[in-house]
């Protein structure tokens, strides 16, 4: 007995676990710098250092992590929380892989030479009046 192809149950599944997200690069280094330095980070909008969470945008596979600010609620992509809240340059985050199945390769020499910019000093651009 032939089966149709549009009759053929889907072997993978069609949905993802709860958080996916944040195992794909660039969200899954982002964050791991961030919780290992929470007091770097300074939201450009509302410059205080009351801390971010994690968060979510989007739906399905379209949904990435991002980074909510706890002063304005302003939510910042994973690219965009790297360079103008933690204040880090965007060469030394790693590419976007869309597939968590997939192992970037290693990185390693990127996060030990973060440490040489988390002693600069930041300063907040936004004026607010």
């Amino acid at each position: 007995m032939n089966i149709p192809p549009d009759k053929i149950p889907n072997p993978l599944p069609t949905s993802r676990p709860r958080g996916w997200y944040w195992q794909t690069e660039p969200s899954k280094t982002v964050l791991s710098v961030f919780e290992s330095n929470k007091s770097r980070a300074i939201c450009p909008k509302c410059c205080l250092h009351l801390g971010f969470t994690k968060d979510s945008n989007g739906s399905g596979n379209a949904t990435y992590g991002c980074f909510k600010c706890k002063g304005c609620a302003t939510k910042f992509k994973a690219k965009i929380f790297w360079t103008e809240c933690m204040h880090l340059p965007a060469d030394k985050l790693p590419l976007s892989i869309p597939d968590p199945t997939i192992t970037p390769p290693a990185q390693s020499s990127t996060l030990s030479n973060l440490s040489l910019f988390f002693g600069k000093a930041t300063e907040c651009k936004h004026v607010i009046g």
